[in-house]
């Protein structure tokens, strides 16, 4: 596991972060020191993005590192004593997220705001790359690394991959313009999404592996008087749970938890919890 230890600035010490691989048991296996500005900066926020910072077998680091010319992905085995490997760069700007491919082998890579890279992890020289124009994208792999979805602000995009050529087949294609940021992801070959202009409990999914591909309804929402304050979809994409803050007709606060039961057309919610704080019940 990762962990990413702040220590602000002291006389004559600038601040920095100690990031370290450490066995499940706290023995650290391996650290580094940041503490360049910029590279503080970046990890400030890449630190609580979804970036693989440790591939999946724990064996290797993955981090960006600033010089002179610019900035690039290092992978850095957290066994031995070899030197950081770079991946990527050296680019004007930091990487913006990286994700590893569900096999382990491969990697993507968001370049900045120009190209989105995927190449095997033992030598990135064979990636392959797509470019585009001022996108800011995050990424996540489908489970079966088939295809990658692509969000860029609220658009919603895929591109499918052969992890056996290390291609992208094709390029990016549009699933929806107005994908809620903090409600979308994959359920099998499906991309689950909620759209940003309508009911904030309402999902939608596009199915990639689908012969017809176009956006679908999958769950309206209820009549609440406030919106879901946490949202989430069953593994197997079979349940869709919701938890709600309501008033009640006294004015007091009830948190309410519901499930809805997905693929069944004629399913309704059902309330599985409900609680009045105060009320004893």
């Amino acid at each position: 596991r990762m962990q990413f230890d702040f220590e602000r600035s002291k006389t004559n010490q600038p601040s920095r972060y100690f990031v370290r691989a450490m066995q499940f048991d706290g023995k650290i296996v391996k650290e580094f020191i940041v503490q360049k500005p910029g590279e503080l900066q970046r990890l400030s926020l890449l630190r609580n993005t979804e970036s693989s910072f440790l591939t999946s077998d724990g064996s290797t680091m993955i981090y960006p590192r600033q010089s002179a010319d610019g900035w690039r992905l290092l992978a850095d085995e957290v066994r031995g004593t070899a030197e950081p490997r770079a991946l990527t760069g050296p680019t004007p700007g930091a990487p913006y997220e990286w994700r590893m491919h569900p096999n382990g082998k491969h990697l993507a890579v968001v370049e900045g705001s120009t190209a989105l890279v995927v190449g095997p992890l033992d030598d990135f020289t064979k990636a392959d790359r797509l470019t585009f124009s001022n996108m800011t994208l995050t990424v996540e792999w489908s489970p079966d690394g088939k295809w990658l979805a692509c969000l860029d602000r609220q658009q919603l995009y895929y591109v499918e991959f052969n992890a056996a050529t290390g291609k992208f087949v094709g390029g990016l294609r549009s699933v929806f313009p107005t994908c809620n940021p903090s409600c979308w992801g994959w359920r099998g070959s499906r991309l689950i999404f909620n759209d940003a202009s309508g009911h904030p409990a309402a999902l939608s999914y596009y199915d990639c592996g689908a012969e017809e591909r176009f956006v679908k309804s999958l769950a309206r929402a209820k009549d609440w008087r406030s919106a879901p304050t946490v949202r989430t979809v069953s593994p197997d994409g079979k349940l869709y749970v919701c938890y709600v803050i309501e008033i009640d007709g006294s004015g007091r606060t009830v948190h309410q938890v519901w499930r809805l039961k997905l693929g069944q057309p004629d399913a309704a919610w059902e309330l599985l919890h409900q609680t009045t704080p105060g009320s004893g019940s």
